[in-house]
């Protein structure tokens, strides 16, 4: 099945070889009527094994059918059941508990975990001492809310990328003992938006400390178990121009940045033509008005005044932005029936950042506003009702400019 799965001890082989035998049948205790299950086991060994059908098809560009390790639970139940019924099925009951016995004892020894010495846990508990004095480190020498650039760079999940002695998830560590520092790893993999780490870091050491730097990284954080020579050679190639290490562990370097007042936008499309779609359900954060699913839109109708939609509270990379409110305002007077707006919120406290008074109209609306998001803030997007006529509203979309 799965390469990688672990669900694949010795007693199951036995199992699954049983119960792939043509000849075998599992019968009902009280039916006449049995079923050869030969057939099923060998399709979907066939199908889930490395270099099977499931190969062939992801070949031709087919690659929806993974992870087959999570069935062979369920062959692997019947395979259970199967060998119980042999096992049931021993004529003397001697001969029947001494063959469970094997069985078991083949299980036990297959399956239990190794013991974990008294060494092996001294040896766990003295890394996370040193993880945990990491993150001290860096809370204390850094400011709340500061990102942390961490090398060597590696996808999530599943890096097939040399790592020397580092762990697959080791770059996570740092991150377990701290409540307010962003790190640059844990991007899913796949879909482009980390792609600009690889470059950065493929760079010559002045130019991707310099980048880090415009970009608005306040650290950089080196586990040193990824590099054959420990990291010296390039942390002192950092140190020569002179970012000073606050961090000098056995695992770990730890270089302070500058930061510049104003960081730049990362240099990559995947940000650029981000656009974000807040479609409306019953989940829409609202104080006035109700979710009409007809029409997958937020109803509020003539005399409800107040907030209709507010949220999602989300933080945006510095720049500029627009906001599209698609939205429906009936009346059949001139004043205006509502207003949309663009709120931010930094340390409890919220600020207007942009509004606009909605007129009524017969058709649907696209209503614009343009903002700059700065760090550290968290924005939404809200539509107020006045209480003058009934107000929908459908969308909101966001687009960086």
């Amino acid at each position: 099945f799965c390469h990688r799965s672990r669900s694949w001890g010795t007693k199951r082989w036995m199992r699954i070889l049983r119960f792939m035998t043509p000849s075998h049948k599992v019968r009902h205790h009280d039916l006449k009527s049995s079923r050869n299950w030969s057939d099923e086991g060998v399709g979907v060994f066939a199908f889930g094994v490395v270099g099977g059908i499931n190969f062939l098809l992801g070949a031709f560009g087919f690659t929806l059918l993974h992870a087959a390790n999570r069935y062979s639970i369920v062959l692997m139940t019947i395979g259970l059941l199967v060998t119980a019924q042999m096992v049931g099925g021993v004529g003397k009951k001697y001969a029947s508990a001494m063959l469970a016995a094997v069985i078991l004892s083949v299980g036990l020894f297959d399956q239990l975990p190794t013991p974990i010495t008294k060494a092996v846990m001294e040896s766990n508990h003295a890394q996370a001492m040193e993880d945990k004095a990491i993150a001290t480190a860096l809370e204390k020498n850094l400011t709340a809310g500061s990102m942390v650039f961490q090398l060597p760079v590696r996808t999530f999940p599943e890096s097939q990328q040399p790592s020397y002695e580092m762990g697959g998830y080791d770059l996570f560590r740092p991150w377990l003992w701290t409540k307010d520092i962003h790190f640059s790893y844990g991007t899913m993999m796949g879909r482009g938006d980390a792609d600009w780490q690889v470059q950065v870091a493929s760079k010559a050491v002045d130019q991707m400390v310099f980048d880090l730097d415009r970009f608005g990284f306040s650290a950089l954080l080196i586990n040193r178990d990824a590099y054959p020579d420990r990291a010296n050679e390039l942390a002192d190639s950092i140190e020569s121009l002179g970012y000073a290490r606050f961090i000098d562990k056995p695992d770990y370097f730890g270089f302070r940045l500058r930061p510049v007042d104003k960081p730049e936008q990362i240099p990559f499309a995947g940000y650029r033509n981000l656009r974000r779609i807040i479609n409306m359900s019953v989940t829409t954060p609202h104080i006035v008005g109700r979710f009409d699913a007809k029409h997958s839109e937020m109803v509020a109708k003539e005399g409800e005044q107040g907030v209709l939609v507010f949220g999602p509270y989300i933080s945006l990379f510095p720049g500029k932005y627009r906001v599209s409110f698609f939205l429906t305002a009936n009346g059949n007077g001139k004043e205006p029936v509502a207003s949309v707006n663009v709120a931010s919120t930094a340390e409890g406290k919220m600020n207007l950042v942009t509004s606009i008074d909605v007129n009524p109209s017969t058709k649907e609306q696209s209503i614009k506003l343009i903002f700059e998001a700065k760090s550290k803030f968290v924005y939404e997007f809200r539509i107020l009702t006045k209480g003058n006529a009934q107000v929908a509203g459908r969308e909101i979309v966001l687009e960086p400019m």
